[in-house]
């Protein structure tokens, strides 16, 4: 039996309500037919709420998207880390970014501006961050000598509702 996807599922529910349509038509038209075109009907109704429920649990399954917010690291808001026994001990600069929707499972792609990527390279930025509680934290070897701006791709993790649609706190203008 082959699974129809999203849109074959859509196309097959189009085309049941045209069928359904063209069978209510037909039955006004062929009073002798009427008995079994509105069986038909009644057949066709049962088979696109039964389409549309499929879609609707494919909507409910289907992988999340990332949800992109827009960023900027001031340099005067970077902290030191004194205790080196951390796991990044290579990075004792951190820069705590608020960013709503955001968990411990959140996956974050930061890409940043063309604008700061030597800012990004003379202060060691990690190529990596981490996630909390509507925290994502950057790190680097030293403090930023300017403003690093970007761009967040937020993908939901294992058991998180969702990305919220809160702006970070710290906006960029556009």
């Amino acid at each position: 039996m082959k699974v129809l996807g999203f849109d074959g599922l859509k196309t097959l529910s189009d085309n049941l309500k045209q069928t359904m349509k063209t069978a209510d038509g037909l039955s006004s038209a062929v009073s002798g037919l009427g008995g079994d075109i509105q069986g038909l009907t009644g057949q066709l109704a049962g088979a696109l709420q039964e389409v549309e429920n499929c879609l609707n649990e494919l909507d409910a399954v289907k992988a999340n998207t990332a949800v992109r917010r827009e960023f900027i690291l001031s340099p005067a808001s970077w902290s030191e880390e004194m205790e080196m026994e951390t796991p990044i001990a290579k990075y004792p600069h951190r820069y705590v970014l608020e960013v709503a929707g955001v968990t411990p499972n959140s996956r974050i792609d930061a890409v940043l501006d063309a604008s700061s990527i030597d800012v990004a390279a003379a202060c060691g930025l990690c190529p990596t961050t981490e996630t909390a509680d509507g925290i994502v934290i950057f790190r680097s070897r030293s403090a930023p000598t300017a403003n690093l701006s970007g761009q967040l791709y937020i993908t939901q993790g294992a058991g998180d509702a969702g990305a919220s649609d809160a702006q970070t706190t710290e906006q960029k203008e556009e």
